[in-house]
């Protein structure tokens, strides 16, 4: 699993689970953090096939509906054009995506926010301009934000992914329980787990990663202000329960690149993240984390319920079958 290095190529490019893209235009140029913050996306979009963003309305605002349906429309409106024909939301896209290996960044969109606040249409009309990941607010009723999503399905909208992510990892099981209970939330979603630190991951039983895996879900693991060899040590521990229970790969890597607090040298580019987990691990294990998990994952978030899924690392197929919680 682990190796010395070799100085083998890495893949050529990776699928960030997780950097604040936005923030470049809005930081001051003259602040102290500035350099190390442009030198994070140096050749970032270079080095990325697919980066996910995600717009957070805080538990606590105190800002009406409307005004709130308003600026996460205006943050679609940016991403529009930022990354122009380019947002990963139906299989079109993905197979637009897969044909174009080296071509532009493409960006899939989430939203973290007080969803009962929201009426079903305006929630579908968001979803309809591409948002694909809904995270739980922590301080929201669980069960009334599972039922407002098992109605949004209902109404025939395209699938979620469920970002469970603010869930203590003691309570994920339970969580996957309640949506398995769930008759369209069961089929029409995936769990997802993205931007857990080291310690959140490894407080997560092996039951439980492996149900995830099962599920087709995937599991995001942060490196902004990660100690390198306690992230060494989880994925470790990843491919050690993947071997033993004959898992697909279900890690991806979030950059958290923009955001505090910094990323340590080792993973303070795009560049430099490759190299390290290169360095570490056998291409197999390399080429899962970069791109294989979340290619699966997203294959079946955006394409049909069985698809025939591009193995990354061998350009053969095997078809996904829909996820069982």
């Amino acid at each position: 699993m682990t190796k010395p290095s070799t100085g083998h190529t890495p893949p050529a490019r990776w699928i960030d689970l997780g950097i604040s893209w936005f923030d470049q235009y809005d930081a001051k140029k003259d602040e102290p953090e500035w350099p190390a913050r442009l030198n994070e996306i140096l050749g970032y979009l270079d080095a990325t096939s697919v980066a996910f963003l995600t717009y957070e309305i805080g538990s606590g605002e105190t800002a009406g509906q409307a005004t709130q349906i308003q600026r996460i429309a205006e943050w679609l409106t940016r991403a529009e054009a930022e990354f122009c024909g380019r947002i990963l939301a139906d299989g079109s896209d993905l197979g637009r995506w897969l044909d174009e290996p080296s071509g532009l960044t493409w960006a899939v969109l989430g939203l973290k926010a007080p969803i009962l606040g929201f009426t079903l249409a305006d929630f579908a009309r968001l979803t309809q301009r591409g948002l694909r990941i809904i995270a739980l607010d922590p301080t929201g009723d669980r069960d009334g934000q599972f039922q407002f999503l098992e109605s949004h399905l209902r109404a025939g909208n395209a699938r979620l992914a469920v970002d469970l992510s603010s869930i203590p990892g003691n309570q994920v099981d339970q969580t996957l329980d309640r949506i398995g209970a769930m008759p369209q939330l069961s089929i029409l979603s995936l769990p997802l787990l993205r931007s857990l630190s080291v310690d959140q991951f490894q407080a997560i039983p092996d039951s439980t990663l492996t149900r995830i895996a099962k599920a087709r879900g995937l599991v995001g693991l942060t490196l902004k202000g990660a100690e390198p060899e306690r992230v060494r040590a989880a994925i470790e521990r990843a491919e050690a329960l993947r071997e033993r229970d004959g898992l697909a790969e279900f890690v991806g890597l979030c950059s958290g690149f923009l955001s505090e607090p910094r990323a340590v040298a080792q993973f303070s580019s795009a560049e430099k993240v490759r190299k390290t987990f290169s360095d570490w691990f056998e291409p197999p294990v390399v080429t899962g984390l970069l791109q294989t998990a979340a290619t699966q994952f997203l294959t079946q978030l955006v394409g049909p319920a069985i698809l025939p899924v591009r193995d990354v690392s061998t350009q053969t197929s095997r078809v996904q079958e829909r996820p069982e919680y």
